[in-house]
């Protein structure tokens, strides 16, 4: 594989930093329980409150058994829970806004903490799912908006399988590896195992998987079950979706002009 550096152009659109629970504090393992401890505590008999804080609908698709759905910002109002511990899930690449609420929380009292990796994680460590199989299928697809928020909280390592000429979502999107995919080329698959298990020794360090439209995922699961893939994701609708996104957002704090177009260089974009 070889690595291509290119200058960010994402900054303006990414979460504002600054904020005292930025990358730091979503680093702080004291805000997470695992999977482990948790799955442990519940073979054990003891009952956290689980915390749900997705959409009714998200959660109405799938969900851990015995959860409850409370929206974050209602849960500060329910004092009750305080004598509780609280363990708040969700899809698990919403990090810095959890840690946010979480500490938050916290200052008001309540015994909170976050499941570290979420629901994603969850399932990949044997946890169980009640609800819709096939949607769950894709817990580990992060939304362009999600990533976009995301994006200055902790390391991440952009993986781009795209099949065609990607330089254009180097320009836009950051520094990338680039491994084109192959379906059944042994290279493409040992070149992509060996980037993902480099980074993935680090709990620290997210990995995001894509292509241009979302299409070669499945195959590249298959390709990676054997692999410790804690923290790898898949930009959803690929850089396609990625790419709408961004220009919707353009339009929307530019409403003047009815279409924005991405192309590598383009000052709109820089």
């Amino acid at each position: 594989s070889r690595e291509i550096a290119k200058k960010d152009t994402h900054n303006t659109l990414t979460a504002k930093s600054g904020s005292p629970h930025d990358t730091k504090t979503a680093q702080n393992k004291n805000y997470f329980i695992s999977p482990s401890i948790l799955l442990n505590k519940l073979k054990n008999k003891e009952h956290p409150t689980i915390i749900d804080i997705r959409s009714r609908s998200s959660f109405k698709k799938y969900r851990i058994p015995g959860s409850i759905n409370i929206r974050i910002y209602a849960l500060k109002t329910k004092t009750y829970l305080k004598s509780k511990e609280i363990i708040l899930v969700d899809e698990g690449y919403n990090r810095h806004r959890l840690v946010d609420a979480c500490t938050k929380l916290r200052h008001l009292g309540f015994n909170v903490s976050i499941l570290e990796g979420g629901l994603n994680l969850w399932k990949k460590k044997g946890g169980k799912l009640v609800g819709d199989a096939f949607a769950m299928a894709n817990l580990d697809e992060i939304p362009p908006r999600s990533f976009v928020a995301e994006r200055n909280s902790g390391k991440w390592v952009l993986i781009d399988v795209s099949e065609a000429d990607s330089s254009a979502s180097h320009d836009i999107i950051g520094q990338t590896i680039n491994i084109p995919f192959r379906k059944d080329s042994d290279d493409f698959v040992s070149n992509l195992r060996k980037v993902i298990e480099k980074y993935s020794r680090s709990a620290e360090t997210r990995i995001l998987v894509f292509d241009d439209n979302g299409k070669t995922y499945r195959t590249i699961r298959k390709h990676l079950s054997a692999l410790n893939t804690d923290n790898v994701y898949f930009l959803k609708g690929g850089f396609s979706d990625y790419r709408s996104f961004l220009n919707a957002h353009r339009a929307m704090l530019n409403p003047g002009k009815k279409e924005i177009f991405v192309e590598p260089g383009c000052s709109t974009c820089q």
